[in-house]
C-alpha cells in the first residue's frame, strides 16, 4: 500500500479523514468479508476512485491480502518467508564476518548461536522468577499468568480487563443446550458469543481466539458472569504457553484456588533454586573450569540426593563438629606469639 500515494490525487494524500476511513475499512480483522466490500465500495465511490485501474485490479485480487478474507484461519504462528531470511540475515550479519576464513566462520557461528540460547535462557529464567502483576481478582486471571509467557500475558491482560470493565449485556436468548450472548465493548461493537452447554465451549464473532489463539474480552466476560477459575485447557494453545521448565517453578494448578498471590513453600524453594543456578551459571561461565567445576558438582550433588546419601553441606558439617564437642566455634580466632622464643 506504500504506492497509495502515487495513485490517488494529490488532494486526497492532504485528506487524514479519507486515509483513516481507507484504513479501517482494508486493515480491519474484525470485519466479515461482505462488511469490507460494502465499506470498500462506499470509499470508493465518495471519493471518485472507480476510474482508476489499479483500485479495480486491487479489488479483483482482495481474497489474497485483505485480512477480512482470512479471519477462519489461524494467524498466530504466520510469518512471511522473506522475514524469516530477513530476520535471520539481520542476526548473523552483526556476528560474521564476509571475508572470515573457514576456523573464523565456524567459531563466529558458534559464537552466534550460543548467544542465541543464551537469550532463551535468559527469557525462560524471567518467565520462571518474576511474577506479573495482577489488575484484577478474577481467579482466571491469575491462572493465565501462570500458563502464558510475560510478553503473551500482557495481550491476555488486556483483554480480561477489557471484559471485567468494559464490555455489556445487550441482549440474550438461550435455547436446550445453547446460550446466546450479544455482548457490546469499549469500541462500539456488538458481537454474538455463544456457550453450549453440552461440552462448556465458547465461540464468539470477533474470531480473536481462531486467528491468534487467545479469547478475546467477550468471552473473558462470559468466563467472569459464569464464574470460572480457570481457563479450559482447549483454549490453551502451546505456542503462548511457558516453557515446561517455568511452567514447573510456578507447580501445578489446582481448583481451590485464590485470587491472591499465594506461593507455597514447594514454589518458593523451586524459584530460589533456579534463582541461585542462573546466578552462579552467570557468574561462571565467563572461565570454562570453573564451569565444568560447577556442572559436576551439581551432577555430583543431584545424584547423591537421588542415591538417597544426600552430600553434607560445609555449614551442616560445622554444626555437626559443634554439637559434637559442645561449644560453638568463634568467629574469630586471634593467635598471639609466646613470650619468649627459642630456636
Amino acid at each position: 500500500m506504500h504506492k497509495l500515494a502515487t495513485k490517488v490525487p494529490n488532494r486526497l494524500l492532504r485528506d487524514e479523514a479519507f486515509k483513516k476511513e481507507f484504513s479501517a475499512c482494508v486493515w480491519s480483522d474484525l470485519l466479515e468479508p461482505d462488511e469490507f466490500e460494502e465499506g470498500w465500495k462506499r470509499v470508493v465511490e465518495s471519493h471518485g476512485l472507480e476510474v482508476i485501474d489499479w483500485f479495480n485490479s486491487l479489488y479483483e485480487h482482495r481474497h489474497f491480502w485483505i485480512p477480512a478474507y482470512s479471519r477462519d484461519f489461524p494467524l498466530g504462528s504466520m510469518i512471511r518467508t522473506t522475514s524469516i531470511s530477513e530476520s535471520e540475515n539481520s542476526f548473523y550479519k552483526r556476528i560474521l564476518k564476509p571475508r572470515a576464513n573457514i576456523a573464523e566462520f565456524y567459531l563466529n557461528f558458534n559464537h552466534a548461536v550460543e548467544f542465541q540460547r543464551n537469550s532463551r535462557t535468559a527469557l525462560d529464567y524471567h518467565d520462571a522468577t518474576v511474577l506479573p502483576i495482577l489488575s484484577t481478582t478474577l481467579p482466571f486471571e491469575k491462572h493465565a499468568s501462570t500458563l502464558y509467557t510475560d510478553t503473551m500475558f500482557k495481550r491476555i491482560q488486556e483483554e480480561i480487563v477489557e471484559g471485567n470493565d468494559r464490555c455489556r449485556v445487550l441482549g440474550f436468548s438461550s435455547t436446550e443446550f445453547v446460550d446466546t450472548y450479544k455482548l457490546g465493548d469499549s469500541n462500539r461493537k456488538s458481537y454474538l458469543v455463544t456457550l453450549d452447554r453440552s461440552d462448556d465451549s465458547y465461540y464468539c464473532e470477533c474470531k480473536l481466539f481462531g486467528r491468534h489463539g487467545y479469547l478475546c474480552s467477550h468471552i473473558f466476560f462470559l468466563f467472569r458472569n459464569n464464574e470460572l477459575k480457570k481457563i479450559p485447557d482447549k483454549y490453551c494453545q502451546s505456542r503462548w504457553m511457558k516453557t515446561p521448565l517455568a511452567k514447573e517453578v510456578h507447580g501445578e494448578f489446582h481448583d481451590a484456588f485464590p485470587t491472591r498471590s499465594v506461593v507455597d513453600d514447594r514454589q518458593t524453594v523451586s524459584k530460589q533454586g533456579i534463582s541461585m543456578f542462573y546466578g552462579f551459571l552467570r557468574r561462571f561461565e565467563g572461565d570454562i573450569e570453573l564451569l565444568r567445576a560447577f556442572v559436576g558438582g551439581v551432577e555430583e550433588l543431584g545424584n547423591s540426593i537421588q542415591a538417597g546419601n544426600p552430600t553434607t553441606s560445609a555449614s551442616e558439617k560445622r554444626r555437626m563438629i559443634e554439637e559434637f564437642y559442645g561449644m560453638v566455634r568463634p568467629e574469630v580466632v586471634e593467635v598471639y606469639p609466646p613470650d619468649v622464643v627459642k630456636t
